[in-house]
Protein backbone atom coordinates (compact mmCIF):
# COMPACT_ATOMS: atom_id res chain seq x y z
CA UNK A 1 0.00 0.00 0.00
CA UNK A 2 1.23 3.51 -0.71
CA UNK A 3 2.30 5.44 2.36
CA UNK A 4 1.15 9.01 1.61
CA UNK A 5 2.92 11.71 3.61
CA UNK A 6 -0.39 13.12 4.90
CA UNK A 7 -1.50 9.83 6.44
CA UNK A 8 2.00 9.08 7.71
CA UNK A 9 2.00 12.41 9.52
CA UNK A 10 -1.42 11.83 11.07
CA UNK A 11 -1.41 8.16 12.01
CA UNK A 12 1.12 5.51 13.04
CA UNK A 13 1.65 2.85 10.36
CA UNK A 14 -0.52 0.13 11.87
CA UNK A 15 -3.41 2.47 12.66
CA UNK A 16 -3.23 4.00 9.18
CA UNK A 17 -3.38 0.55 7.58
CA UNK A 18 -6.28 -0.57 9.80
CA UNK A 19 -8.22 2.59 8.95
CA UNK A 20 -7.53 2.21 5.23
CA UNK A 21 -8.73 -1.41 5.21
CA UNK A 22 -11.82 -0.88 7.36
CA UNK A 23 -12.99 2.51 6.13
CA UNK A 24 -12.72 1.71 2.44
CA UNK A 25 -14.81 -1.44 2.89
CA UNK A 26 -17.12 -0.41 5.76
CA UNK A 27 -19.66 -3.24 5.46
CA UNK A 28 -17.03 -5.97 5.94
CA UNK A 29 -16.61 -7.60 9.36
CA UNK A 30 -12.89 -8.43 9.72
CA UNK A 31 -11.82 -11.35 11.89
CA UNK A 32 -8.66 -10.34 13.79
CA UNK A 33 -6.42 -12.93 12.11
CA UNK A 34 -7.88 -12.15 8.69
CA UNK A 35 -7.16 -8.44 9.09
CA UNK A 36 -3.64 -9.16 10.30
CA UNK A 37 -2.96 -11.41 7.32
CA UNK A 38 -4.42 -8.84 4.94
CA UNK A 39 -2.17 -6.13 6.39
CA UNK A 40 0.89 -8.38 6.53
CA UNK A 41 1.31 -8.20 10.29
CA UNK A 42 0.59 -10.27 13.39
CA UNK A 43 -2.71 -10.21 15.31
CA UNK A 44 -0.89 -9.11 18.46
CA UNK A 45 0.39 -5.99 16.69
CA UNK A 46 -3.19 -4.98 15.86
CA UNK A 47 -4.82 -5.46 19.25
CA UNK A 48 -3.85 -2.12 20.81
CA UNK A 49 -4.81 -0.15 17.69
CA UNK A 50 -8.13 -1.97 17.32
CA UNK A 51 -8.98 -1.37 20.99
CA UNK A 52 -8.21 2.34 20.63
CA UNK A 53 -10.34 2.61 17.48
CA UNK A 54 -13.24 0.73 19.12
CA UNK A 55 -12.96 2.84 22.30
CA UNK A 56 -12.92 5.97 20.12
CA UNK A 57 -16.13 4.97 18.34
CA UNK A 58 -14.44 4.60 14.94
CA UNK A 59 -14.75 0.80 14.74
CA UNK A 60 -17.40 -1.61 15.99
CA UNK A 61 -16.64 -4.98 17.56
CA UNK A 62 -18.76 -8.10 17.72
CA UNK A 63 -17.88 -11.49 19.12
CA UNK A 64 -18.80 -14.95 17.94
CA UNK A 65 -17.74 -17.09 20.85
CA UNK A 66 -14.22 -15.93 21.58
CA UNK A 67 -13.58 -14.64 18.05
CA UNK A 68 -13.57 -10.84 17.71
CA UNK A 69 -14.72 -9.22 14.46
CA UNK A 70 -14.24 -5.55 13.61
CA UNK A 71 -15.73 -3.15 11.08
CA UNK A 72 -16.05 0.57 10.53
CA UNK A 73 -18.75 2.23 12.62
CA UNK A 74 -20.65 3.97 9.85
CA UNK A 75 -22.81 5.66 12.47
CA UNK A 76 -19.82 7.45 13.96
CA UNK A 77 -20.02 11.24 13.54
CA UNK A 78 -16.47 11.23 12.10
CA UNK A 79 -16.98 8.34 9.66
CA UNK A 80 -17.66 10.48 6.56
CA UNK A 81 -14.65 12.70 7.20
CA UNK A 82 -12.27 9.84 7.96
CA UNK A 83 -13.51 7.90 4.93
CA UNK A 84 -12.98 10.98 2.77
CA UNK A 85 -9.47 11.46 4.13
CA UNK A 86 -8.58 7.83 3.45
CA UNK A 87 -10.10 7.99 -0.04
CA UNK A 88 -8.18 11.16 -0.88
CA UNK A 89 -4.83 9.97 0.46
CA UNK A 90 -4.69 6.17 0.27
CA UNK A 91 -6.95 5.98 -2.78
CA UNK A 92 -8.63 2.88 -4.08
CA UNK A 93 -5.71 0.53 -3.32
CA UNK A 94 -7.00 -0.73 0.07
CA UNK A 95 -10.43 -1.42 -1.40
CA UNK A 96 -8.97 -3.35 -4.27
CA UNK A 97 -6.83 -5.42 -1.89
CA UNK A 98 -10.00 -6.61 -0.15
CA UNK A 99 -10.87 -8.37 -3.38
CA UNK A 100 -7.38 -9.83 -3.82
CA UNK A 101 -8.71 -13.39 -3.98
CA UNK A 102 -10.95 -12.48 -6.92
CA UNK A 103 -9.46 -9.30 -8.49
CA UNK A 104 -11.25 -9.97 -11.77
CA UNK A 105 -14.50 -9.24 -9.92
CA UNK A 106 -13.49 -5.72 -8.91
CA UNK A 107 -15.43 -2.76 -10.24
CA UNK A 108 -14.00 0.71 -9.82
CA UNK A 109 -16.45 3.60 -9.87
CA UNK A 110 -15.30 7.21 -10.16
CA UNK A 111 -18.78 8.70 -9.89
CA UNK A 112 -19.12 12.02 -8.06
CA UNK A 113 -16.25 12.09 -5.55
CA UNK A 114 -13.83 9.41 -4.44
CA UNK A 115 -13.39 6.11 -6.24
CA UNK A 116 -15.02 3.04 -4.72
CA UNK A 117 -14.64 -0.66 -5.33
CA UNK A 118 -17.41 -3.24 -5.22
CA UNK A 119 -17.57 -6.93 -5.92
CA UNK A 120 -19.80 -6.71 -9.00
CA UNK A 121 -18.49 -8.37 -12.15
CA UNK A 122 -18.41 -6.10 -15.19
CA UNK A 123 -14.85 -6.51 -16.37
CA UNK A 124 -12.83 -9.66 -16.79
CA UNK A 125 -9.09 -9.11 -16.83
CA UNK A 126 -6.68 -10.85 -19.20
Amino acid sequence: MRKPPILAALFPTVRRDVLAATLTHPEKWWYLSELAQFLGTSPSSLQRELKALVDGGILEIRREGTRPYFKADTGSPVFPELRGLIDKTAGVVPSARVLHDRPERAVVSFAKTAPTVTGETIWQGP
